[in-house]
């Protein structure tokens, strides 16, 4: 298992987003632009499988971090180039996953279905 832990500057997607309007109508023009920075902290970034030219990991990140941007910073890193191809929330804050209600249960709370006896 390999981790790495460390505090990293990212440029939020949405950054990239609100400048696409310059960038993508004049790519001459694209360096020009300066994205705003912002520091996250990776408490942990765990790898849990390797499969091919797919990597399963698991990441504890501080508030304000883009996973997208990670992937992107992890594939620049390596020299390689990253994407994400699925992404899921296992926690925010104190509350976990494993302690959701399933929607089915949320949907009788906000509108109990007659019982069918």
């Amino acid at each position: 298992m390999v981790r790495w832990s460390n505090v990293r500057r990212t440029i939020p997607p949405n950054a990239l987003k609100a400048s696409a309007p310059i960038s993508s109508r004049d790519p001459e023009r694209a360096h020009e632009i300066e994205m705003p920075v912002f520091k996250v902290m990776i408490s942990s970034l765990e790898v849990a499988a390797i499969r091919g030219a797919e990597i399963d990991f698991e990441v504890h990140v501080s508030k304000g971090t883009y996973i997208r941007s990670l992937a992107h910073d992890i594939g620049q890193v390596l020299g390689c180039g990253a994407h994400l191809s699925a992404l899921r929330r296992t926690a925010i804050g104190a509350f976990r996953v494993e302690q959701a209600h399933p929607p089915v249960d949320w949907a009788q709370h906000i509108a109990p279905l007659p019982d069918r006896a």
